[in-house]
């Protein structure tokens, strides 16, 4: 991992708990600073990899992505809004969107488990937002 990717992590930890602290054991609502580092985590993810994906876990009625998109790519200058992607991974994985697949199904706890298990597995990191 590289110095940039590195700190870019440790930076989103460290508002995650910065935020959790000022929140009394929540995180503050709408706290630009660990919003911030979830988007820096993104693109420095982006540097270190080449490319980087995001996706999220829960579906959005709103979104018009198919749930073969549930993972998408961040290009240059992309905007990612405030809770826009639950993770970010160095690229796509058929086992992560199946995962992602079988939670929206069943909702259950050992689904999220499989989930965060095969982002870790990718190298991926999770995100956090407020």
């Amino acid at each position: 991992m590289s110095n940039g990717m590195q700190q870019a992590r440790e930076r989103h930890l460290q508002e995650f708990e910065r935020s959790m602290r000022g929140g009394g054991g929540c995180p503050v609502e709408a706290d630009e600073y660990l919003n911030d580092s979830a988007r820096e985590l993104i693109f420095a993810c982006r540097l270190e990899w080449g490319r980087a994906y995001i996706g999220r876990i829960n579906e959005d009625r709103h979104d018009k992505r198919t749930t073969e998109e549930i993972v998408w790519e961040v290009e240059p200058g992309m905007p990612v809004y405030n809770f826009g992607a639950c993770f970010v991974v160095p690229h796509r994985d058929a086992e992560l969107m199946e995962a992602i697949k079988a939670f929206r199904l069943s909702l259950s706890v050992p689904a999220i488990d499989r989930i965060s298990a095969r982002v870790s597995e990718l190298g991926g990191e999770s995100l956090v937002w407020s």
